[in-house]
């Protein structure tokens, strides 16, 4: 796949530690309102500011859009179906958003 342009994006989801130091447990919801799950590198995470859990992103490849639509691999496989997932591309942003948490 030379040369092939690789469309990274973050995705809007819900953050929280996971089990080991070096990784956060990410969950967040398809487009048809379906969720999601999954343990990601911390590489792949930005965390909210201020806070162990709450708002953040994790980083996605799109691979697909349609319709407003797009399907996007996750940095893990989730506990539910695998490594894709579809979202609205209202929830993909080029950088991630810096939430502060909620109390």
């Amino acid at each position: 796949m030379r040369g092939a342009v690789v469309d990274q994006k973050w995705l809007t989801c819900s953050i929280s530690p996971g089990q080991f130091p070096t990784e956060y447990a990410v969950a967040g919801t398809q487009y048809n309102g379906t969720p999601f799950s999954l343990f990601a590198p911390e590489d792949a995470v930005r965390a909210p500011v201020g806070a162990t859990d709450g708002p953040g992103a994790v980083r996605v490849v799109v691979v697909d859009r349609r319709d407003g639509l797009a399907l996007v691999r996750l940095p893990a496989q989730t506990f539910e179906n695998g490594h894709h997932v579809t979202v609205s591309e209202t929830e993909l942003s080029s950088e991630p958003k810096a939430r502060a948490a909620t109390a």
